[in-house]
């Protein structure tokens, strides 16, 4: 028997009530590209669909029980591409080695990536390779995406201009202040030698606190990444969180533009093939720059 001959009316009733994103997302589960001509019953284009490919009573009930389970994210607009570049330094030629950086820009790469970014992680460059680095990243941005350098051609006759800063949808967070440590949490020792040089090392002990989301800021962040809120209430919660902890910070937070925007907003572009060019346009610079 069909699909539709072993529903209760019941069910039937209650499949014709489906959201058009929740058939989309029975689809998705079953391996099927359904299209909705009937978009004020999604549901009954849904059945129908599903009876034709010959899904059974069970594998039915099971996919609309796994459907409930799925995560589901808000979406308040659709951008091109989706580019998180990530920079970090743990290593300089006049301080000590920082513990976080680089494991705090490894857990948001993951996250990101997860959200459907592409995700370029740069660690321990110069100043000089940054730039470079970057401007080869943006060469290939296009139009329209999260990540887009923006310098006006009305410019292009002045030989000296200062950096054209974006002013649409441009949340700018960070939390430092000179009186406290912005990112480590770890304890650092510090000891003089004979010749009174001066060396810094973790404390003994603190190794173990070497770990994924270990500076406060990247903490909360990591934590709320995944919760359904656009991205400026996402940073306030963060902030929130950063300024309850038990090592006082002052967060900071610039919002140009009031127009909403989801880290999990759906890219409309070729990300794989975008992802490819990247990775050959920063190719020389595989030392300092992964793409993936």
């Amino acid at each position: 028997m069909s699909l539709l001959q072993n529903l209760s009316y019941r069910e039937y009733q209650h499949a014709l009530e489906f959201s058009l994103h929740r058939c989309e997302v029975i689809a998705r589960l079953a391996n099927m590209k359904i299209t909705y001509t009937n978009t004020t019953k999604p549901g009954e284009t849904l059945i129908k669909a599903l009876d034709r490919a010959g899904i059974s009573a069970p594998s039915y009930k099971k996919l609309v029980a796994d459907s409930a389970k799925v995560k589901t994210f808000t979406t308040y607009y659709k951008p091109k591409a989706k580019i998180a570049i990530l920079v970090a330094n743990d290593r300089y030629t006049h301080l000590s080695r920082l513990a976080t950086p680089s494991i705090d820009c490894d857990s948001l790469a993951a996250l990101l990536k997860k959200a459907g970014f592409i995700a370029i992680k740069i660690k321990n460059t110069t100043g000089v390779q940054l730039k470079l680095i970057l401007a080869k990243i943006f060469d290939l941005v296009e139009e329209d995406s999260y990540c887009k350098n923006v310098h006006p051609s009305i410019f292009s006759s002045i030989n000296t201009v200062e950096q054209y800063t974006v002013h649409k949808n441009l949340l700018v967070a960070y939390s430092s202040q000179s009186s406290q440590n912005a990112y480590e949490e770890l304890q650092i020792e510090c000891s003089t030698t004979i010749n009174n040089d001066q060396t810094y090392e973790l404390k003994t002990g603190d190794t173990d606190k070497i770990v994924p989301g270990a500076s406060q800021y990247v903490n909360s962040l990591c934590t709320r990444i995944d919760e359904d809120l656009d991205a400026n209430t996402l940073l306030d919660k963060v902030h929130e969180d950063v300024e309850k902890s038990v090592k006082k910070q002052k967060p900071t937070k610039v919002q140009c533009g009031v127009d909403k925007r989801s880290l999990y907003d759906p890219p409309t572009g070729d990300t794989q093939a975008l992802q490819n060019r990247l990775r050959e346009a920063t190719q020389e610079y595989n030392e300092y720059c992964v793409v993936y």
